[in-house]
Parts: structure tokens; C-alpha cells; sequence
């Protein structure tokens, strides 16, 4: 993870004005030396609130006066004082009172989130924080206090890392049953409405504050833990076996008044699927880093579209630091295509086994993504038992809107149910533009729109300095210094590689000598090959070159020696034609529409499948190198804001959310 110092961290004026509606009620029961570090990090923790320092009859007073007595805004209170001393704080002019019961080192502007709720919605009766060891509410150890901060931070840098993803308006509490913890803010109103429901004399203060936070409950209040904020509790001597017999004592005593209690507090000790649990995960997932599987299982011996984006979303995860771990289940480990062998090369990737999607070498994570169709049946209890959250991508819906494409109607039937099905179990689905996003909801997948993404894919996989190779078929043809025209993809119907023909044919009419070459490979159904056989014929043969899916090599050097790309698609998957062709420094001629439409709104395209149409914007990028070199320009500068960086650090943002939603319900 990437280390941040606390030196680099100010606080805000907002936060110091709200932290100074809170003051401080410090109990101290045992050794005073424990507690200057504690009270060092309030002067600095942005807040002026005013600072009660109330203390057991054992305590040692000499100590207390000399190190405290003279501090500005801090008051002692006796033990003879103690319930006067707690009434004179509440009688201040306070939103709230920051209750610390262990000595605790805390962070920057630790206020900051409990103080904005508290003012704004008067329905708050306490905010808790996470803790080292803080009870339900340790963290990263759920349930299991530790003497230590999580690897590599301290209470601000960790604190400060919990909150980058979020502005101040847009962090959330999270509803617990109970406040508990070395730090707990208790707020005005829940003491006006509840310290007269029962006994709050007595000087057992973690006591009183459990107590009042389960009366304010029953009065319609809300406890919550601040999943932004970090406090380290310093851990003395013997303190699970002190703090183990605390419980046991406060757990009986509360059951006597709250006869609800303890079992609300131990079920959402438990639950994995609680608010509670669900905040934890993303926090520590935060912390720690995420642990993500990448289904790879189309990692075959082609690389063509789908297999580009697996490569190059996994090589960009894989630089982001708030990734720890990316497992990538492909059919065979040991013998990874020429294409994917960097794949090897990188640090956090672990390659395991996809075996029939069941993943049997996979650690358990955070996140299981397919990242491309759900066009096989997942099995999906496997997959929930092994991760958190499931994210399926659905580039486009070109097969479930054609028949064509099957070979008969059951095929595609079953294509479309399995599809839905994947939909409705999925816990998030990513999508490539919101033109997709509009077609997904047109075919009403069983899908709430809060759960879908927008995820571009990125444009910038190719360069002109890739290893090349020549095509053998172009260097025996002699094609090596000709101008040629350029259409990559299979030969789905919707590819349009029938029209393409037809727009080179027009070129010819009009003088040009240019040759046109067409790779891609031979699709069983849907395709266009009798149409493009039936065009083709009608031109010299000696002009067209017809080559199946060829290896990055080779395409790489099509694309760098072609005039023009042709990418008349009428219904968009992948989108990296123009953007491959553009990274190569060729012009590329296709119709606006849709993706392409939103992805490059500025390029200079037709607006129709007409051949003349195509044909003269053609001719001017053939002709006009200022038109060609302002259509390159006008797509990297998309590829700018379309880059597979971008496309990680978006993909990593659209997790975090998707942690921080409940797992979709019915199936599981």
C-alpha cells in the first residue's frame, strides 16, 4: 500500500469549527502516565472543545495537577466531584461530548465526521470509531482486539486513507446496536432524552454509555460507527483478561435493563451480511488492499478483443497500490499464450486454474469479475463461497438481439435465459458506454440501475513503437510497400465487412489503386461470407487479400502500414478499432452512432450506410493529410481520458461501491 505521513496531513477550517462544538470527558482510573500521549492528541486533533479530566481515588493526584492541572481548557474532577463534573459539561453550550475511557492516541480532526452528523440530523445519539481494539468494532481484526495499527499506518495516515474516497457529505454512518470502544461521542440530545430513564450516577463510564445508547435505541435514536476514523487504544498489561472480566460484568448488568441485550449485540457481532460487516469489509479492503480474481478463461490462442481487455485491465490493476492480490484463472498456467506471457512478469498477479470456472486453486477474495459476456452458465455458489461480490461486464447485446447468430431458435433461447440469469444473480454489472447501459435497460435485464457501471474500456493498448511482423501472405503478394485499406474482425453479419467491399469497390471506380485487406476470423453463424464472396467476385482478386485472426505481431504491422482503417460496424462491442488505429498514426472510417458516438464525440464521421457517403470521406482521408492527421488527433485526445489506467482506477473505484452494497438477495 502506499504510505502516507502524518507530517503530509493538515486540517481543515470546517473541521476545526464543527470539532469545537464537542468537548471532552476523560476518565481516568489507573496509571495517569498512559494518558499524556492521549491528551497530546487532542490539542492536536483540531478541536477546542473544553476537556474534563475526571479521575478514580486511586489515581495519583500529584501527577495528575503537575502534567494537566496547568493545561489551557482542561478542568480536573475529583472523585467526590465526579457526577457534578459530568452535569457542568452538559450544561455547556455542546452538540456533543467526546467520552475516552483507555488512553487512546488520536487522530487529525477526529471529530470531523461525528460532529457533521451529530449537527445535521438530531436523530444521532452516538458515534463510535474503529479501534485496535475496540470491541465488535476492532479493526482490521473483526471481534479480535490487537495492540497494533494496521501494517504501515498510524491513526492519522490510516484515518486520512479511510477517507480520501469520499468528501465529507458524502461518508455514511453505520446503525449499530450499541456504542462501544476506547473513544465513544455521545450527543446532547440522546443525554437530555435518556440520562433521567435510569440510574447515570455511577462511575462505571463505558457502562453509562453502553446503557444511554441502548435507551436512546429505544426511543428512535441511532448509534453509529464512524467507518472513517481510526483511534489507537494503547494496550497495557494484562488487558484481555481485564477487559474480558469488564464485559462479563456490563454484559449481565445491561441484560438486567435492556432485556433485548446482549443477543442484538452478539448477532451483529456474527452476521457476515450485516451493515455492519459490510462496512468493515470495505474498510479493511481499503486498508489492506483488494483481492480480486479475474476470470481469464478465454485466454485461448487468439488475441482479439475480449483477450486484449483481460490483458490490460489485469497489467493496469496490478500498478494501482489499493490492489493487494490478483488471482487470474486461465485453462492452463503452466502454457500461456505467446501474447500474455508478460502476465508472468508481474508482481501481484498469481495465475491459477480456471477448470470449468470453478477456480479450485483460488484464494478466497473481495471480488470475483468476468470481464466480458456472461454467455456460459457461472457457477454461481462456487463463486460466493470463494468471494464477497460478483461482477460480471456486458460489452453489448449484439448476440441476444440476433437469432442469426445461433444456430437454431432453442440455441438462442437458451443464450437469452442464460443471460437474464446471470443478470439477476450478479452483484454489479459493468458496461463499456452508457449507450450500452441504454440498451440494457431497453431489454429490462433483471438488474437494479444503482448496480450498473459505466467502465470504459481503454484505447491506448497499441503504439507505433510494438514489435511488427509481416503477414506472410502480404510479403509473397508483394504488398509490403502498397497502399492498402484495413478491416479488422470476425465476420459477424454486424461487422459489415460485405459493405466494406462495397465502399473499396467505389475507390476503384473512382481511379484509386489501393488494395483491401480483411482479417478476421470465419464465424459459423451470422456471418457475412457469402455476401462478401458474392461482392468480391466482381473485383480483381489480386486487389483483396482475405486473412484469418492473426497474431498481435502481424496485426500490429497492418495496422502501422495501412492508409485506412475501415470499421463500418453497425452494432459496437469492443470499440478499439479507431483507437488501435489512431495509437498506430492511421485515420479510421466509420459511422457515428451510438459508443462510438459517445466515446468520440468530436471525430469527423458519416452519419449514414451510404456507400457514396463513405466513399467521399474516404477519399478526403486518403487524400487530405490534414484531414487524416486532425481525425488521429481528435481520437488520442480521447484516448487521453480512454486509457486502461483510467480504465483500472475506475474499474477499483466501481468495486469499493459495489463492496459497500449488500449482496444481492434470493439466491445465495
Amino acid at each position: 500500500m502506499e504510505q502516507i505521513h502524518s507530517t503530509d496531513i493538515a486540517t481543515s477550517g470546517v473541521e476545526n469549527d464543527l470539532s469545537s462544538t464537542i468537548g471532552f470527558f476523560i476518565w481516568i482510573e489507573e496509571s495517569p502516565r498512559d494518558w499524556i500521549e492521549c491528551v497530546r492528541s487532542i490539542s492536536g486533533s483540531g478541536s477546542t472543545g473544553v476537556i474534563f479530566i475526571a479521575f478514580a481515588h486511586n489515581t495519583d493526584r500529584e501527577f495528575l495537577l503537575s502534567h494537566f492541572g496547568s493545561l489551557k481548557d482542561v478542568k480536573l474532577i475529583p472523585p467526590e466531584s465526579f457526577n457534578v463534573g459530568l452535569s457542568e459539561i452538559w450544561d455547556m453550550d455542546l452538540l456533543g461530548v467526546a467520552f475516552l475511557l483507555s488512553p487512546t492516541v488520536l487522530p487529525n480532526s477526529f471529530l470531523t465526521n461525528a460532529a457533521y452528523w451529530i449537527k445535521n440530523d438530531p436523530r444521532v445519539a452516538s458515534v463510535s470509531f474503529l479501534s485496535n481494539a475496540g470491541g465488535f468494532l476492532s479493526f482490521p481484526y473483526r471481534n479480535t482486539p490487537h495492540p497494533l495499527a494496521p501494517d504501515g499506518y498510524d491513526q492519522t495516515t490510516l484515518t486520512y486513507h479511510l477517507r480520501a474516497r469520499h468528501s465529507i457529505g458524502q461518508r455514511r454512518g453505520v446503525p449499530i446496536p450499541v456504542a462501544q470502544g476506547p473513544v465513544v461521542v455521545l450527543s446532547t440530545n440522546a443525554w437530555n432524552l435518556c440520562s433521567e430513564d435510569g440510574d447515570s450516577s455511577g462511575r462505571d463510564v463505558e457502562f453509562l454509555l453502553e446503557d444511554i445508547s441502548l435507551r436512546s435505541g429505544r426511543r428512535g435514536l441511532v448509534n453509529y460507527l464512524d467507518p472513517y476514523t481510526f483511534v489507537f487504544r494503547v494496550w497495557p498489561p494484562n488487558f484481555m483478561v481485564r477487559e474480558n472480566e469488564r464485559m462479563t460484568v456490563r454484559r449481565d448488568a445491561l441484560n438486567r435493563r435492556h432485556p433485548f441485550y446482549p443477543i442484538c449485540y452478539d448477532i451483529e457481532m456474527q452476521r457476515s451480511d450485516s451493515v455492519l460487516a459490510q462496512a468493515l469489509d470495505v474498510a479493511r479492503a481499503q486498508t489492506n488492499g483488494l483481492r480480486i480474481l479475474i476470470d481469464g478463461s478465454a485466454l485461448g490462442p487468439k488475441e482479439m478483443g475480449t483477450q486484449l481487455v483481460i490483458l490490460q485491465l489485469c497489467k493496469e490493476l496490478c500498478t494501482l497500490p489499493v490492489v493487494q492480490r490478483l488471482f487470474l484463472a486461465v485453462p492452463q498456467p503452466d502454457r500461456l499464450p505467446s501474447y500474455a506471457q508478460e502476465l508472468r512478469n508481474l508482481d501481484k498477479l498469481i495465475l491459477v486454474k480456471s477448470n470449468g470456472l470453478e477456480f479450485p486453486d483460488a484464494d478466497y477474495v473481495d471480488i470475483i469479475h468476468r470481464p466480458y459476456q456472461p454467455s456460459e452458465p457461472i457457477p454461481w455458489q462456487r463463486w460466493s463461497s470463494i468471494s464477497k461480490r460478483i461482477v460480471i461486464t456486458i460489452q453489448d447485446l449484439i448476440a441476444y438481439r440476433n437469432a442469426s447468430y445461433f444456430p437454431n431458435w432453442q440455441k438462442w433461447d437458451d443464450y437469452r435465459s442464460n443471460f437474464r440469469l446471470q443478470a439477476s444473480r450478479a452483484d454489479a454489472i459493468f458496461s463499456i458506454s452508457n449507450d450500452v447501459v441504454s440498451v440494457i435497460q431497453e431489454e429490462r435485464m433483471p438488474i437494479e440501475r444503482d448496480r450498473i457501471f459505466v467502465v470504459e474500456n481503454g484505447g491506448d493498448a497499441r503504439s507505433p513503437d510494438q514489435p511488427v511482423r509481416v503477414p506472410r501472405v502480404i510479403a509473397e503478394r508483394g504488398w509490403t510497400g502498397r497502399r492498402f485499406l484495413v478491416a479488422i474482425g470476425a465476420t459477424y453479419a454486424h461487422k459489415n465487412r460485405d459493405f466494406t467491399i462495397r465502399v473499396w469497390a467505389e475507390l476503384r471506380r473512382m481511379g484509386f489503386d489501393i488494395g483491401l485487406v480483411l482479417v478476421g476470423a470465419t464465424v459459423p453463424f451470422g456471418s457475412s461470407r457469402v455476401e462478401e464472396a458474392l461482392i468480391s467476385s466482381k473485383t480483381p482478386c489480386d486487389s483483396l487479400i482475405v486473412l484469418p485472426e492473426v497474431e498481435s505481431l502481424e496485426r500490429n504491422w497492418l495496422l502501422k502500414h495501412a492508409s485506412l482503417a475501415m470499421y463500418l460496424t453497425s452494432a459496437e462491442g469492443f470499440g478499439q478499432g479507431p483507437f488501435e488505429a489512431a495509437c498506430m498514426g492511421v485515420p479510421t472510417l466509420f459511422v457515428s452512432f451510438g459508443p462510438l458516438r459517445e466515446l468520440l464525440p468530436d471525430t469527423v464521421t458519416c452519419g449514414s450506410f451510404r456507400v457514396d457517403e463513405l466513399a467521399a470521406q474516404a477519399v478526403t482521408l486518403l487524400t487530405s493529410r490534414d484531414a487524416a492527421q486532425k481525425s488521429i488527433a481528435t481520437i488520442m485526445k480521447s484516448v487521453e481520458r480512454l486509457s486502461w489506467k483510467a480504465t483500472a482506477k475506475k474499474t477499483v473505484d466501481a468495486y469499493f461501491e459495489v463492496l459497500d452494497m449488500p449482496a444481492r438477495a434470493g439466491w445465495r
